[in-house]
């Protein structure tokens, strides 16, 4: 049997003394789960965010054994690279984690990853703080009914197959068990290390208490309206719509927090703590200057064109699509094979590039024509960028390196010494320098021009996702999964600040950049928010809160009077940058103008009109070109050649949108002539690249 922490009796693995400090952990638990109880283990994630330990259970403890929130918790969202094993990511995360939460279901006990991670954790020596979440099946069932069972291997009794007899402690929401409120309490003893019953009580207790807070504070009400004492009500409801606010506020949710905070300034409310909160929360109100629908997936990316008149945005849903910012319109969509996740203009704006996890980096006109490609043989392309000066590109591979390109499509350099997958790339404003982040938690400096690697910047505890170059070049920010962003010296290596990037984020930073005058800085975080910093003053300036789900980029445009942001809810935003009104009236209107939300009966309401979703988009059917032959050239040591062809501007591509009754389909077809490449051409591309370099990138450029 599965066993569980009832009486008195501590659960298995809680030590009540020497349990470690409560910050000998980056996570309070990880959270192991099949995808088809993904339902299970976001309500958990959920519960465990918002759960607050009662005061008497701290108190009662050792000091500082026992925390106040159980943050943070680690839950994989599937946004780690494809390998053959957990790797060193999830290892890491379970390391870090002083508690693994199984949900155990017939899907988790088939799941190898489950069990994966069961097994790894175990290894560490904590086979003692693996706890259960029965959610589906029956446990130690065996060969009996094994569609019925429903723990994974490593947690299965002795004389099952896999298992060592140590029998987790598990909480129960089946049909017919636990109440998931019990379940849940069961759990957090476990994660505290104090026995099931004392929680249950004091939670019970403190459930007592605020139903008789409530009926006394409503009983006083009646009593004052009886007595004619509405000043007093009001005053009861302004501490009230305050308290509230500050909740919101701790949970960093200022944009829900500034219509609190603003409907007790309406009720009169003008106690100091109040307006110091409102304009704090005034930091959310930025302007959504227009939202832009258009893509069926996650959004990865989007940046301006230099002159801002355009918007490039890449998608999980296998397009990048050009948008006129003006008109909040799509000019042209720009298919791909497979997920695109990076986008770049070049300078002048008459080149685009696109990449993806395809394997090749497309490049369009400024129409969104194509006109060339860069095949990559390094896995799957996680950026792409131009310098400054627009003659290179460089591209971040799955695979462990960078690429460095000429405008034309010739391969410079395989930039090669990192030890996992390359995130991002970027070329320093001079154009001599390339930077490099990784999932090695390294950033790594690159001479262009020889290829050399120059120096590594080591300093962050989790893979590196973005680095970026201020426009001086004095400075590199990068964004980091360890749930920081920081600024540093790219000569010397030094990390010159990073805590006040880092300030309230408890999640994953995404991405972060400069603008281009250097005084700002903007981030994008998992928590759902992005967020505008004043670097000189390393404070919080902007806090960006209109996407749902995780913020996947943002980015400043080239004058820095909008910013643009991308997330998991398939929308692409553009923001205005300006720093929020001081004047408390100001700042009320601005409420009204911009929260999506109304006070009624104490609670928040959502004014928002439901966005109907953009419709699929489905890719034109691939037609075989009998007459297209690449043209196939030995090289000087006799192993196969490159295919090329000569890159020019004319290179047509012909796409046909949806049609005009609006069905939700695009329709087309390539429209292209046998290829007619004099070889003089041919042959200059071959000459230019070592013949060593060959096998390592395929050029493919086709003209009309």
């Amino acid at each position: 049997m599965v066993g569980s922490t009832t009486g008195d009796a501590l659960p298995a693995g809680v030590r009540a003394v020497d349990q470690p400090a409560a910050d000998s952990y980056r996570f309070r638990a990880f959270i192991s789960y099949s995808h088809r109880d993904e339902r299970w283990a976001h309500w958990l994630e959920r519960r465990l965010e918002q759960y607050r330990v009662p005061h008497s259970i701290i108190w009662s403890a050792e000091p500082n054994t026992i925390p106040r929130r159980l943050l943070p918790v680690f839950l994989d969202r599937d946004e780690l690279p494809a390998s053959a094993d957990l790797g060193a990511n999830l290892r890491a995360a379970l390391a870090a984690s002083r508690a693994l939460i199984v949900i155990c279901s017939p899907a988790a006990a088939e799941s190898h990853w489950v069990n994966e991670e069961v097994r790894y954790f175990r290894s560490l020596g904590r086979e003692d703080r693996v706890l259960c979440l029965v959610v589906d099946g029956e446990p130690n069932v065996g060969a009996s009914d094994p569609r019925s069972e429903c723990l994974p291997a490593e947690l299965r009794s002795g004389d099952q197959a896999g298992g060592d007899g140590r029998e987790p402690v598990a909480a129960d929401v089946r049909p017919g068990a636990e109440r998931p409120s019990v379940a849940f309490l069961r759990l957090v003893a476990g994660l505290l290390g104090v026995r099931f019953d004392d929680l249950w009580h004091r939670e019970r207790r403190r459930r007592v208490r605020r139903a008789i807070a409530t009926v006394v504070s409503s009983a006083l009400a009646v009593v004052l309206l009886s007595l004619g004492w509405t000043h007093g009500v009001r005053n009861l409801r302004i501490n009230d719509l305050t308290a509230h606010g500050v909740e919101e506020t701790d949970a960093g949710h200022l944009l829900r927090a500034s219509v609190y905070y603003a409907e007790a300034y309406r009720q009169g409310g003008r106690a100091p703590l109040l307006l110091e909160k409102l304009r704090e929360s005034a930091k959310a109100l930025a302007r959504p200057v227009t939202t832009l629908h258009g893509h069926t997936d996650r959004v990865m990316q989007a940046v301006f064109s230099e002159d801002g008149r355009r918007l490039l945005t890449a998608g999980w849903d296998k397009v990048a699509i050009l948008w006129d910012v003006a008109t909040a319109t799509p000019l042209k969509r720009l298919p791909h094979e497979g997920r695109v996740v990076s986008v770049a203009f070049s300078p002048d704006g008459n080149t685009i590039a696109s990449a993806g996890w395809d394997r090749v980096t497309r490049l369009w006109n400024r129409n969104g024509e194509p006109v060339g490609t860069l095949v990559e043989n390094h896995g799957r392309i996680n950026a792409v960028t131009f310098s400054r000066d627009g003659e290179y590109l460089v591209t971040a591979t799955d695979d462990q390196v960078a690429s460095v390109w000429t405008k034309s499509g010739r391969l410079l350099h395989t930039l090669r010494g990192h030890d996992d997958s390359v995130k991002w790339a970027a070329f320093s404003p001079d154009g001599r320098r390339v930077v490099t982040a990784s999932f090695d938690r390294t950033v790594r400096v690159w001479d262009r021009e020889s290829g050399r690697l120059l120096r590594t910047l080591e300093g962050h505890t989790g893979p590196v996702l973005t680095v970026a170059y201020r426009f001086d070049g004095a400075r590199v920010a990068t964004a980091s999964m360890d749930g920081t962003a920081a600024v540093w010296n790219p000569e010397t290596g030094e990390k010159t600040f990073d805590t006040h990037l880092a300030a309230g984020y408890g999640d994953r930073v995404n991405s972060a950049f400069f603008s281009r005058d250097g005084k700002l800085a903007i981030t994008a975080s998992d928590d759902g928010t992005a967020r505008v910093w004043d670097v000189d003053k390393r404070a919080l300036m902007l806090s960006l809160e209109r996407h749902k789900g995780n913020v996947t980029f943002a980015d400043f445009s080239p004058d820095g009077r909008l910013a643009v942001t991308t997330g998991q809810d398939r929308l692409a935003v553009i923001w205005e940058v300006a720093a929020p009104p001081e004047d408390p009236d100001a700042i009320v209107a601005l409420v009204d103008e911009r929260a999506p939300w109304r006070i009624e009966d104490g609670q928040l309401i959502s004014t928002e009109v439901e966005q109907p979703e953009a419709p699929e988009v489905v890719p034109p059917p691939e037609r075989p070109d009998r007459r297209r032959r690449p043209i196939r050239r030995p090289s000087r040591s006799g192993e196969p050649g490159v295919h090329a062809s000569a890159f020019t501007t004319s290179s047509t591509w012909t796409t046909f949108g949806a049609p005009a009754s609006g069905r939700a389909s695009v329709t087309g077809r390539r429209t292209t002539s046998a290829a007619r490449v004099s070889s003089e051409p041919a042959q200059s591309l071959e000459k230019s690249r070592p013949a060593s370099e060959a096998s390592d990138a395929v050029v493919e450029l086709r003209e009309r």
